[in-house]
């Protein structure tokens, strides 16, 4: 499967933002993409940089630097 990504999980993003909509709209993303993460179970990591600093912290991103080595995909 995927790996987990940090603290953050979809249904926390969801639920801060309310709806799929509301999320997309949010983000400046279309809501496929966001049904995407939901399917997935992860949301993308620059995403989540987007995310923790539209929430002004509450929801934390993973941090790259707990992965240093690896490149991303």
């Amino acid at each position: 499967g995927m790996p987990k990504m940090g603290d953050m999980t979809f249904d926390q993003a969801l639920s801060h933002f309310g709806t799929i909509p509301d999320m997309a709209l949010a983000l400046g993303v279309k809501s496929p993409s966001i049904y995407e993460w939901k399917r997935d179970g992860a949301i993308p990591e620059t995403r989540q940089y987007q995310i923790e600093l539209a929430t002004k912290g509450r929801l934390k991103a993973d941090f790259p630097a707990l992965r240093i080595g690896r490149k991303a995909a």
